[in-house]
């Protein structure tokens, strides 16, 4: 629709510097809707901006070309007709797979009224636009918990919504995948609110963004933002221990365990069910796998072995020099299928114009690719300086994010790590395409860059309006 490779990276470099004009007047001496005036401005930008970038969707009526959305409403036609004439959903359908429940493709829980809250998100936006607005929204939410003044959490949040992968994947149709990952900044500001600010505040949040979360069904979203979110948990634990703050730190998690325990009962149903399913799917126990040389077969149900094999697992693995796609995006070519102008020396050449519509740009190890994963030479940057501003204890915790984000993206380049992860840590061994580990990364860099921006540009750290006056998202736990 857009190339948007660099235009997040300008749109960050040019709003960051304007926040250091900002009004430093204290809060409580504005009226409310003045102190509210950025924030719907903000949101306002969002849309704005979202319904620009897909303006032939919004102004046009047309839509974007998603393969995979195209195979689900094939695959969901049987069930939505029969759910339409009989009033009630259809459990199994024959349009794929020669038969298969529908749990995953088209079914709709009675009850569930969570649908009703991410119509509210999204301000009934039309598809892929309201996914675009979730992120630029949820990321915004997660930076102006922090304190962070406005204006930089614009930027932030452009950074956030505007990253290459985030893009491409909605190309190809991973709608829920995106928002999964549109409502990760959510669940990570309603974490830091709770262990630095306002516990009561921040599980609120947590809940909401988890509970959105975990609908959206892309459970291996869910499973690096949790991630992140373990690394989080551990740098806090140590600091509360240093601090002699461990009950209070276990009040806060314990907060944050009912906000998940909500989360997993909303959407209860979905889990379930893919968790019955994936017993009788390539997830679950093998019984037809051919054992290696010189071993014996497996005989007893202990011995058969469960989740993907590791080729399968490992096969879109990003190359260890691949990783420089981070600053420079087209450092190995671009993508699999990637249109190339008239100027191109193939043009030149003679070559027909429908073959130059999708050459195969792209040299690395990955057998296809729609795409680099780019974060931004600004955002690469800021994070860099933020290593050595932000605070020791946030910049670790984003730091070791992102570099467990690109180690296990990796996959069988580094054979020695991942695999050992892949048959160690639970519930690793179900997913594949190792290379959406770098979701980490994209969550972490723009967040310690937004606050290395912060750091420069409002050199006295500001409390939020809406946010009680608690210590700073910034500042250790208190000593007794």
């Amino acid at each position: 629709m857009r190339d948007c490779t660099f235009g997040h990276v300008f749109v960050f470099f040019k709003i960051a510097p304007m926040a250091a004009v900002a009004s430093a007047s204290p809060i409580s001496s504005a009226p409310w809707w003045q102190r509210a005036l950025p924030h719907v401005l903000a949101v306002l930008f969002f849309v704005a901006l979202a319904c620009l970038y897909f303006s032939p969707i919004v102004f046009e009526g047309k839509s974007l070309a998603q393969h995979d959305i195209t195979q689900f409403q094939g695959g969901a036609h049987e069930a939505q007709e029969y759910a339409k004439a009989m009033g009630r959903e259809a459990l199994w359908t024959n349009s794929m797979f020669s038969g298969m429940p529908t749990y995953l493709i088209s079914l709709h829980f009675p009850g569930d009224w969570s649908g009703y809250l991410q119509t509210i998100m999204t301000l009934g936006l039309p598809a892929v636009v309201a996914n675009l607005f979730l992120a630029l929204l949820c990321g915004y939410i997660l930076l102006v918990a922090l304190g962070v003044r406005p204006l930089i959490a614009v930027a932030g949040a452009v950074a956030l919504g505007f990253s290459s992968y985030n893009l491409a994947i909605l190309a190809a149709g991973h709608n829920t995948k995106s928002i999964a990952l549109a409502y990760a900044p959510l669940v990570l500001g309603g974490v830091l609110v709770a262990y630095r600010r306002d516990k009561w505040l921040g599980a609120a949040l947590f809940a909401v963004g988890l509970t959105l979360n975990v609908r959206a069904n892309h459970l291996q979203i869910t499973y690096y933002l949790l991630l992140l979110v373990a690394i989080f948990g551990v740098m806090e634990l140590v600091a509360a221990y240093r601090a002699g703050r461990l009950p209070e730190f276990f009040k806060r998690t314990a907060l944050l365990g009912l906000g998940a325990a909500l989360a997993v009962g909303v959407s209860f149903g979905r889990l379930y069910t893919t968790l019955e399913y994936s017993k009788y799917s390539n997830r679950g126990r093998t019984e037809l796998k051919t054992p290696a040389l010189g071993q014996a077969p497996a005989t007893a149900a202990g011995d058969e072995s469960t989740g993907v094999d590791r080729d399968y697992a490992f096969q879109y693995s990003y190359g260890v020099g691949e990783t420089i796609t981070l600053l420079i995006p087209n450092f190995y070519g671009g993508a699999s299928a990637m249109p190339l102008g008239t100027d191109s020396n193939l043009a030149k050449a003679g070559l027909p114009q429908e073959y130059l519509a999708g050459m195969p740009t792209y040299w690395g190890q990955q057998s296809y690719t729609a795409g680099p994963v780019y974060m931004g030479a600004v955002v690469c940057f800021l994070f860099i300086l933020g290593l050595f501003v932000v605070d020791k204890r946030t910049r670790y915790w984003l730091l070791a994010g992102t570099i467990l984000s690109i180690l296990l993206a990796w996959g069988k380049n580094f054979e020695t790590f991942n695999y050992l992860i892949f048959d160690l840590l639970p519930g690793y061994n179900k997913f594949r395409a190792v290379s959406m580990a770098l979701v980490i990364a994209q969550l972490a860099m723009p967040i310690l860059g937004a606050w290395r921006s912060a750091a420069c540009c409002a050199p006295a750290p500001r409390r939020s309006p809406w946010l009680p006056p608690t210590r700073s998202c910034t500042q250790p736990w208190p000593k007794r």
